[in-house]
């Protein structure tokens, strides 16, 4: 048993997850430590976003929960037609009830939560789960079964599942009353922190909790962010239409080639006050990752038009307070045969947005707080993308070794694209290509 946080409200779900698994091998159940967000995966998809995590069983011999929940929701996100959240649930129910039973009464313990937000709809919160229950106690004993409850959220409460023996009521209440508040979404997540952090320490949390964790925050309007509290590398999976950005990371670069941390620095502003450049010349490495995604821009049905990103590798040489840019990635778009058909005028043509992390890595550290944020109008045969700007940055805290390049009292700031990217393509045509800019700019810390 692990423990997993799930605090609700109607504006906006938090997700804490610890990184320790629970596997189970030669009869007894073994504490094993396991990549950053091992237990959290996220699906993005047109009108829908969700966020899943589990608690609990982690390994059956070389079957792990998150590889069986990652091709779930693989297929799901690739699927043609619009994600049924029922489905998606029935089929986490069925293969999670499958694989409980082949382990003995007293470990077969899983809980698997979906925060779901869709337009217009007030966020919905999903248990699925064989020992833990949303309107009542958690059960003496795991059944042989996972059961499925759900809540439209109305108001703020934290659900504790899995390993809760460490969590007392006043953590409960103060927790509350932050994300009632309204709060900072940062100053929530470092509570969270803080709760994880008290929980595994608890003498009866037995060591099946680790202090290390990492939160994530899903808003009413479908943007999320992530913080990896804790010194264990990863990234968790996140997929749109065929994108998985945490695979494509991950076998990109290996771990021990980057460092995965949180930026907290802000988005570059082009109206604050000029400096003049100043100091050395410095040279900052940047590469970026290569992806194709189909099945985009589906509201219609049909087939569907396809984005693909042509990964680069290059540098920019840049002083303090001096604004360059430099083409960072290729962008081709396709359209397929989507939309109204021909005449139909009935049928009006629709604007689909999406948003997805951008694993950028700069200086050998992955900017974690930057998105690919995109629109497809789709007018008849004519499909425009438009891709609009969009923050990040990296700090000298962000790094595990001191950095040649950022001194400590500095960040670095990007914005992706430079002007925004706009590109139209034509049904049956081919692709429309265009450069994908970025902005980078040293300064000091505000």
């Amino acid at each position: 048993m692990t423990l997993l946080l799930s605090l609700v409200s109607p504006h906006r779900i938090f997700q804490s997850s610890d990184y320790r698994l629970t596997g189970f091998k030669g009869g007894i159940a073994v504490p094993e430590e396991d990549v950053a967000g091992a237990k959290q995966l996220s699906i993005h998809s047109s009108g829908l976003t969700a966020q899943i995590s589990f608690t609990g069983l982690a390994r059956v011999g070389s079957l792990k929960t998150r590889d069986w929940l990652r091709d779930i929701a693989n297929q799901a996100s690739n699927a043609s037609d619009p994600i049924d959240v029922d489905s998606l649930v029935l089929q986490i129910a069925q293969r999670g009830s499958a694989v409980v039973r082949t382990v003995s009464a007293d470990y077969r313990s899983l809980t698997v939560v979906l925060a779901i937000t869709q337009p217009g709809r007030k966020p919905r919160f999903i248990l699925v789960s064989n020992i833990d229950r949303l309107d009542g106690p958690r059960r003496a004993r795991p059944i042989d079964k996972l059961e499925v409850s759900q809540l439209s959220v109305s108001r703020a409460r934290l659900f504790v599942l899995g390993f809760d023996v460490g969590v007392d009521d006043n953590p409960r209440r103060y927790l509350e009353s932050l994300i009632r508040s309204g709060e900072d979404v940062q100053k929530v997540k470092e509570a969270l922190h803080r709760l994880n952090v008290h929980a595994a320490k608890n003498p009866n949390s037995k060591g099946f909790i680790s202090e290390g964790c990492m939160v994530n925050c899903l808003n009413r309007d479908g943007s999320m962010s992530a913080q990896n509290f804790g010194s264990v590398a990863g990234i968790p999976d996140s997929f749109l239409g065929s994108f998985n950005m945490g695979e494509i990371l991950r076998k990109g670069f290996p771990a021990n080639d980057m460092t995965i941390r949180q930026s907290q620095s802000t988005p570059f502003k082009p109206e604050v006050r000029w400096l003049e450049p100043e100091g050395e010349v410095r040279i900052l490495g940047f590469v970026s990752p290569s992806a194709t995604a189909v099945g985009i821009g589906n509201d219609s049905g049909g087939e569907f038009d396809k984005l693909r990103i042509q990964g680069l590798r290059g540098s920019v040489s840049l002083r303090k307070n001096e604004l360059v840019w430099a083409v960072v990635a290729r962008i081709h778009f396709e359209a397929g045969p989507t939309g109204p058909a021909p005449g139909n005028e009935s049928e009006l043509p629709f604007f689909a947005k999406y948003s997805t992390q951008y694993p950028l890595v700069l200086d050998n550290v992955v900017v974690q707080n930057l998105k690919l944020s995109f629109d497809i109008l789709v007018d008849g045969e004519l499909h425009t993308l438009k891709i609009r700007q969009s923050g990040g940055g990296l700090r000298h805290k962000d790094y595990s070794t001191p950095s040649l390049v950022l001194h400590a009292n500095e960040e670095i700031d990007i914005t992706v694209p430079r002007t925004g990217l706009t590109l139209s393509a034509r049904v049956g045509q081919g692709a429309a290509t265009g450069d994908l800019e970025s902005w980078f700019k040293i300064s000091n810390i505000p």
